[in-house]
């Protein structure tokens, strides 16, 4: 999905303009719910996803801030930090 454009300056009090901001993000709010559904789903059939995502996600948002490290090593750390234990082996 492109990035969201500059918003047309609208007069928020006025339900209208509620309306038109809500009638023009529904089918993207739409696919976002299913999308999320989806996962969930995905999620309750193969509960291992859930902290694998997790590790994905903690390296994207180290990444975004210039912090080039992987899942493997990412959860490494966190199995010392929660275990104590040398997660090298």
């Amino acid at each position: 999905m492109p990035p969201p454009s500059d918003p047309p300056h609208r007069d928020l009090t006025r339900p209208a303009h509620w309306q038109q901001a809500e009638a023009e993000q529904a089918p993207a709010l739409a696919r976002a719910a299913a999308a999320l559904g989806a996962l969930d789903a995905a999620i309750e059939d193969a509960p291992w996803l859930l902290p694998r995502l997790a590790l994905i996600e903690i390296e994207a948002m180290l990444a975004a801030q210039g912090i080039t490290q992987n899942s493997e090593d990412i959860g490494r750390d966190l199995l010392a930090a929660w275990g104590g234990a040398d997660a090298e082996g």
